[in-house]
């Protein structure tokens, strides 16, 4: 089974060696979360942000960050066992 960590250990200029095939399918993959999943998992895993440092960029609660990174670590595993 692949996990997001999977493919967002590949994210795009976080390593110059970046396979193009796993860098695409994590785009793909952001354009099908809704707008707050996705605002959440590109600032976690984009731009390397904590929990807390996201919740208060977003000026939402810390669980609030948390839930939405779980809903979406929930649609990408459905979308990948597809």
């Amino acid at each position: 089974m692949i996990e997001l960590s999977d493919i967002t250990n590949n994210i795009p200029d976080a390593d110059p060696q970046v396979d193009p095939e796993k860098a695409n399918a994590f785009e793909t993959l952001l354009e099908l979360l809704n707008p707050a999943e996705r605002e959440v998992v590109d600032l976690r895993f984009r731009a390397g942000m904590k929990v807390v440092e996201i919740a208060t960029e977003l000026s939402v609660s810390e669980r609030t960050v948390i839930r939405r990174l779980k809903r979406a670590y929930g649609r990408v595993r459905e979308w990948v066992r597809e």
